[in-house]
């Protein structure tokens, strides 16, 4: 059986002192936006959203605090915030492999 799991930063390695601080997701970001994680680093790289607050090695996870995109589009931060709390609150979804 398998287990998918939506990873947050703390689970990728930031230290206790960032871990405290609610980290945006780039996957959340997307969904909040009804577009694609291509599409939103694209969008940055292109200077139509903020740079992410955090990034993460090489494995290019981004991150971006609440106050950040609340500066950049208070109606984007309380959707992201709304998208967070409810995958916070949801339990892991066991799938059984074929």
């Amino acid at each position: 059986m398998f287990t998918l799991r939506i990873a947050t930063i703390s689970d990728v390695g930031l230290g206790a002192h960032m871990s405290e601080v609610p980290h945006i997701r780039c996957e959340v970001l997307a969904l909040a936006l009804d577009r694609c994680a291509a599409s939103i680093r694209y969008s940055v790289r292109q200077g139509h959203l903020p740079r992410p607050d955090t990034f993460i090695g090489s494995r290019s996870v981004e991150g971006w605090t609440i106050e950040s995109l609340r500066r950049f589009d208070p109606l984007l931060s309380e959707r992201c915030e709304t998208i967070q709390r409810a995958l916070s609150q949801t339990k892991p979804i066991r799938l059984i492999a074929a």
